[in-house]
């Protein structure tokens, strides 16, 4: 399996799973497209189905990065990151927050089912996430965070529909650039 690295982050040695950069890869994407992965090397989704075979071994801690359209710099990191199978809808398994400048949106899609449009698997009664939220997420009902959403750059007037980190910009509020990388941990 490749996978693209970043050696020079926070001491090095992360595989980024997901990486937005310049809006050239639509992330509103079916099931099986977030299962297998898909992009190019500056836009891309790794796939649910390698996330989950890189992180049932071993323990794994996450690091999210945001850039906005201002060049400011924005981070989160979580203790541990893993993703369970298919079969159980690449639910996602998150440890506590350990710091950041972005805050801790991720807290209310911790033990959630990945959702996309075709695959309805959040928590939310009359709506399909995925649908509304353009693109694939762990979401409940629906987003504090939404990294594969459109892509607008700053502000714009529709909640939760861009590259959102609710904690560090609020609803309305679109990320240029944002990344999410795992390393092994000690």
């Amino acid at each position: 399996m490749k996978v693209y690295c970043d050696m020079h982050t926070d001491g090095g040695g992360w595989i980024v799973f997901h990486r937005r950069w310049d809006g050239s890869v639509d992330f509103t994407r079916n099931w099986k497209s977030y299962k297998e992965g898909f992009g190019s090397r500056h836009e891309f989704w790794l796939g649910n189905d390698k996330i989950y075979r890189l992180t049932i071994h071993d323990k794994w801690e996450l690091r999210v990065d945001l850039h906005d359209s201002e060049a400011l710099k924005y981070f989160a990191k979580y203790a541990s990151f893993k993703l369970l199978g298919e079969c159980e809808k690449f639910k996602l398994l998150l440890g506590h927050f350990t710091g950041g400048n972005a805050g801790d949106a991720l807290v209310q899609h911790n033990n959630m089912k990945f959702t996309t449009f075709d695959e309805d698997n959040d928590e939310h009664g009359t709506v399909n996430c995925g649908v509304q939220h353009r693109g694939g997420w762990w979401f409940k009902s629906c987003v504090s965070a939404h990294l594969n959403g459109l892509y607008i750059k700053g502000e714009h007037k529709d909640s939760n529909v861009g590259i959102n980190w609710f904690t560090a910009k609020g609803d309305h509020y679109s990320f240029e650039h944002a990344e999410m990388k795992i390393r092994v941990t000690v």
